[in-house]
Order: structure tokens, then sequence, then C-alpha cells
């Protein structure tokens, strides 16, 4: 089994291939070392990045990288934009993969970012397109979201659509694109998401 001193002297040998911060730490712990035990956390964290370090990592890094095509890139833009618009999660990389058209994420970051069920629902929306066209004859539909949200006299109500909102207006919520919606004998517009018509 490694000791200590044989992971310490590993990953000082690793260099420049360490980030700023893992240098960082690698120089407090070789010091700390010195002069008493490290904690379980710290063995942890010296474990994590050697395992980040090993050739097969390095390996799968590097494939990930060739392969991260206009597809993978695409898809990392649209998410980006998700995240954008819907913070805190995913910020810092959504902003680097808006701004910096050489951005790679790593394989691990990309995965939790494009697979999970809220921006899956969005991009799905996204695709399926506006139900509505603008010009279009709608009907309020007759349920206890409708008279919670706009008021008992809409529900079943006929209204005409003014506008259809954007891709980038709707939440990861089903039904929430917004569109602006006349109702028939009123003179002004309501907001009114997808999932309220019919």
């Amino acid at each position: 089994m490694e000791t200590t001193q044989q992971k310490l002297d590993r990953l000082n040998a690793l260099g420049t291939q360490l980030t700023q911060w893992e240098q960082g730490f690698t120089e407090s712990v070789a010091a700390q070392y010195k002069r008493r035990n490290l904690s379980d956390g710290q063995h942890a964290v010296i474990d994590k990045i050697l395992a980040k370090h090993n050739p097969d990592a390095i390996k799968a890094r590097d494939e990930w990288r060739a392969n991260y095509d206009d597809e993978k890139r695409e898809i990392a833009r649209k998410v980006a934009e998700y995240y954008k618009k819907n913070p805190p999660y995913y910020g810092d990389v959504a902003r680097k993969i808006l701004n910096d058209p050489a951005y790679i994420p790593t394989e691990k970051c990309f995965n939790k970012m494009t697979s999970n069920k809220y921006v899956q629902r969005w991009i799905a929306q996204r695709e399926a397109g506006p139900a509505f066209a603008k010009g279009q004859l709608v009907r309020f539909r007759r349920n206890n979201d409708v008279r919670m949200s706009l008021g008992a006299k809409y529900k079943g109500q006929l209204g005409v659509v003014l506008s259809v909102g954007t891709d980038d207006q709707m939440s990861a919520t089903k039904g929430s694109r917004p569109y602006g919606i006349l109702p028939m004998g009123a003179t002004k517009p309501l907001s009114v998401c997808e999932k309220f018509l019919m």
C-alpha cells in the first residue's frame, strides 16, 4: 500500500500538470506532513488529485476533447442559455461556453448539465415549438389553474393570439411559453402561459 509520503512525492512530480490550486494544496499538505499527520479530508483530496492525473483519466480526457464535435458544442450552447436565464446552477460554466468558442467543459460537467430532467424538458419544449400561432383563435382551459391565475371569468372563454413568446422566455415548466392573448370582448391583452390555453 502506498504511503502518504509516496503520494506526496507523486503529486510533487506532476509539477505544472497540476492546476494552480492543486499546486498550492500540494505545497501546503507537504509542509504540514513534516510536522503532523494529515486529516481524512486532506487524504481524500490527495487521492482525488492523483486519480485525476492517472494515465487512464488523462487518456479519457484527451478522447473527450477529440470527440467534442459541433453537435456537442451546439447542445452545450443551448443548455448554457437555459442556465444563464435560470441561475445559479452552472453559471460560470455557462458563461464560458457562451463567451469562449474554444472552451470545452469536462465530460462529467457536460453530462450533468445536459441530462437532468429540467433542461431536458426545456429542450423538448424548444424543439416542439409554439402550440399556437399569431392570429389563431384559442380557448382558455376550464380548470382551477386558469381560475386561480387569471380569474374565474376567463374559464372557457375564447381569445385571439396577439403574440407568441420566444424560446428564451420559457422556463423548464411544461407549457410555460408565454402568449399575448386578447380575450373576446376585452380591450387589453393578457400575458398567458401555453398550459392555460387549448
